[in-house]
């Protein structure tokens, strides 16, 4: 274990992840990748309005050399321009606010956000849009108001005026900028989809599927009499009793190994009856499962790939038969099998080390504060399901009493550790599609 300060206000959006932590924390890359994208927007709406400002120079000429002609200087045009400018980013801005308050319900069901747009009770939004209206007025205007207020006048009305190389450098450049941000918007946009497609449908190791968890079991007396009671269940093929299990696995210390001189590695773990591995459907690369015939497998640990390249052994049967032990050596277990590497976090999380103890084991690892029975069952439909879980429900008041019967699917649960990732998919696509 490692003690560390954080502080409070850096809880939200830590530089750094930390587990067990008082609430979810965000990611400072999302919040800077939307930031960008709306930079990059604000940019593009700015550049469109030179572009079109500059592209009407043929039919402004006339008038604006008329104005120079009757007295008006280079500075009174420009902030002609720039008046003109602030006036369509005026409107926009109104147009902006009501659209903000039409659109606002829809973007928080995208991104699960329960957003306000309390204009006149925020101050710092009163301050904030009048200061970006002035901002992309002057950007707006900044081109035009040089380049219609700086030629000649008599040499326009005659028609002899020339553009010159260095004005049509400047607006290729700018069009050139335009479809460049669309372009990199819309190619994170397809980056961040493929992304998201593998990670939702890669093999996490273990079969998720029809995998329904049983919360709470600490509060029977016999956890061990609800497990076998929901195998009677028609539909529920396997059952397992454990303490945590993905994408929930929150057991972990440090221990040392066979060959390690004493050295430790961190590792995590969950305990569970012989039932897990199976009920998971997680693959045994090395050894073999707890049995249940064999009361000494209650005191020995199953442990994954990744423990095996962490500790430095062979990844064979040599593994087998070795022992792993707490830091102060006083507790052994010996190594029956070596599991396939699996994700028991989140989809996002590398595969770090783990290991099973038994669930009944006599030493500290045993039973946990929280404990679960998952149960693999069969396809169904709604009504399957309904049913299903009106005789859990029913099963499970008849040994818990009162205590409120709660349930989760683990597809469900790993659903939701990616639900950050998908809308910041789905955000990103609406701000590409704004650029484009």
């Amino acid at each position: 274990m490692e003690l560390f300060l954080q502080p409070l206000t850096e809880i939200h959006l830590p530089e750094i992840t930390v587990y067990n932590r008082l609430n979810e924390s965000g990611n400072k890359k999302i919040v800077y990748a939307f930031m960008g994208a709306a930079l990059f927007i604000i940019l593009l709406s700015c550049v469109n309005f030179m572009n079109l400002s500059t592209a009407q120079f043929t039919k402004r000429i006339k008038e604006a050399s008329i104005r120079k002609i009757l007295g008006l200087g280079k500075k009174e045009l420009s902030i002609n321009y720039f008046m003109e400018a602030l006036a369509f980013c005026l409107i926009a801005l109104l147009f902006a606010v009501c659209l903000t308050q039409i659109l606002l319900p829809g973007f928080n069901f995208i991104t699960g956000k329960s957003l306000t747009f309390n204009l006149f009770s925020n101050s710092e939004l009163l301050i904030a849009l009048p200061s970006l209206m002035l901002i992309m007025a002057s950007l707006s205007c900044s081109y035009p108001a040089f380049f219609l207020s700086g030629f000649n006048p008599v040499q326009a009305i005659k028609g002899k005026l020339k553009t010159g190389k260095e004005g049509a450098t400047f607006r290729n450049g700018l069009v050139v900028f335009q479809f460049s941000a669309s372009i990199i918007l819309i190619i994170c946009t397809a980056i961040v989809y493929q992304q998201l497609n593998y990670v939702s449908n890669r093999d996490l190791g273990f079969n998720k599927e029809n995998l329904l968890v049983i919360k709470d079991v600490q509060s029977l007396k016999n956890g061990e009499s609800l497990l076998n009671a929901t195998l009677t269940i028609p539909g529920v093929s396997k059952a397992s009793w454990c303490t945590s299990l993905p994408p929930t696995i929150y057991g972990g210390d440090k221990f040392s190994a066979d060959g390690m001189n004493k050295e430790t590695f961190p590792l995590n773990f969950t305990t569970a009856d012989e039932n897990f591995i199976p009920t998971l459907e997680i693959g045994i690369k090395f050894g073999r499962n707890f049995s249940k015939d064999i009361p000494g497998d209650e005191d020995r640990v199953i442990l994954n790939e990744a423990a095996i390249r962490k500790i430095g052994w062979d990844m064979n049967e040599s593994a087998i038969g070795k022992f792993i032990t707490t830091p102060d050596g006083d507790i052994k277990y010996e190594v029956v099998g070596i599991m396939q590497d699996f994700n028991y976090w989140s989809l996002q999380s590398p595969i770090e080390p783990m290991a099973i103890f038994h669930i009944k084991g006599k030493n500290v690892f045993g039973i946990g504060e929280n404990q679960f029975i998952a149960l693999r069952v069969e396809a169904k439909g709604l009504q399957g399901w309904e049913t299903l879980v009106s005789e859990l429900t029913t099963l499970w008041k008849s040994q818990a009493g009162d205590y409120p019967f709660q349930y989760e699917f683990v597809d469900q649960a790993f659903a939701e550790t990616f639900k950050a990732q998908q809308q910041f998919g789905s955000v990103l696509s609406v701000m590409a599609s704004l650029a484009i």
